[in-house]
């Protein structure tokens, strides 16, 4: 599926749903600015803190993750645990470590993980 510019949802839209997320995921700051690339360096609510493209990249990805994990879980505590726990498919790291190492982790997650979804 493609997305046209007009149809992305804005910048703003998708910080207000990211915040939803890392509460939702029970992230900390450090983990907040490792899933994003380490990007981050302003308050957590600032637009201009997520300003670069690529934290930009990270976080949409990271903000489609979420609606796929509600999907299939309806609790957050087990996307919560999933999240934390090793993954024998990523090598043995959690999801939050590998996403963290690489957007392209990230990408193969959301493939993977939307399969079953």
């Amino acid at each position: 599926m493609v997305v046209t510019a007009r149809e992305a949802p804005s910048l703003l839209h998708v910080l207000e749903r990211w915040d939803g997320v890392a509460e939702d995921w029970d992230l900390d700051e450090a983990e907040r600015s490792a899933l994003l690339g380490g990007f981050t360096s302003g308050p957590p609510c600032s637009v201009e803190t997520y300003g670069s493209e690529a934290c930009e990249a990270r976080m949409r990805l990271l903000v489609a993750l979420a609606a796929i994990l509600r999907r299939i879980h309806a609790d957050a505590g087990r996307t919560r645990a999933w999240l934390r726990r090793p993954n024998p498919t990523m090598g043995g790291r959690t999801p939050l470590e590998a996403m963290a190492a690489s957007p392209d982790w990230t990408r193969w997650i959301v493939a993977h993980v939307e399969i079953g979804a």
